[in-house]
């Protein structure tokens, strides 16, 4: 059996566990548990990656334009070393590719390619915004909860921040406290509102974006019975 047979047999659903920063052989991995994803090499990451490449084009032929990221010549490049420019243009791939794998999440393919981009192309770091945009649709889930565990969220300055507590229980967000968060924080709504934009304007599925704007707006007005100036600014342009 291949070394990625035997990774591809070995996976199974992850569980919800913290990331163990204390432990030297802990890397951040959204398929492999704690220590056992620093005995994961690249290469595997890049075979496996290629191999959910491939599910995820028979789905939508789209993907294709996103071949480039997923090469064995980013296996050794630190991305902190880029140039500006290097990471300029990186950015705006990884960042569409985000948004665009969202209605595809819950699929194992694309689950395989989130691996690499966690891995090599380190978008928990570099990328949070559009990460979040990706899997904000499914705050209510686990899949939710698995993603926060790999985010840095402990600064306090951080727009983030908010979500610490729901990353420490291990619990996906409610309804209630996300509405309210959008109704006390405007740029989480505005947020909100963004993910919408962006999808509407990519060339891929919407639906799902589409659904949590209009749940999630249809809240925020039934909840704030006086909407705000604030709240109303902030999400007319995107009507």
């Amino acid at each position: 059996m291949t070394s990625l047979s035997t990774q591809l047999r070995n996976i199974s659903h992850p569980a919800l566990v913290m990331p163990r920063h204390l432990d030297s052989k802990w890397q951040p991995s959204y398929l492999f548990e704690g220590s056992k994803a620093g005995l994961v090499d690249r290469e595997t990451i890049l075979a496996l990656a290629k191999n959910g490449f491939e599910e995820l084009i028979t789905l939508d032929s789209s993907f294709s334009e996103f071949q480039r990221l997923f090469k064995a010549l980013y296996i050794d490049k630190d991305r902190g070393l880029l140039t500006s420019d290097q990471n300029e243009k990186l950015t705006v791939l990884l960042e569409d590719l985000l948004r665009r794998l969202s209605p595809y999440f819950p699929l194992r393919p694309a689950q395989k390619l989130f691996e690499w981009l966690i891995t090599i192309h380190k978008v928990n770091h570099y990328n949070i915004t559009a990460l979040l945009e990706c899997i904000f649709p499914y705050y209510n889930t686990n899949l939710f909860v698995r993603v926060l565990q790999l985010l840095p969220l402990a600064d306090k300055s951080s727009e983030w921040n908010w979500l610490k507590p729901a990353q420490k229980s291990k619990m996906p967000l409610s309804p209630l406290s996300l509405v309210q968060h959008a109704i006390s924080a405007p740029s989480f709504l505005s947020f909100i509102c963004q993910l919408f934009t962006h999808s509407i304007h990519s060339s891929g599925d919407i639906h799902v974006s589409v659904n949590f704007y209009v749940s999630t707006l249809v809240q925020v007005v039934t909840h704030e019975h006086l909407l705000k100036e604030s709240v109303l600014q902030t999400i007319l342009p995107s009507l």
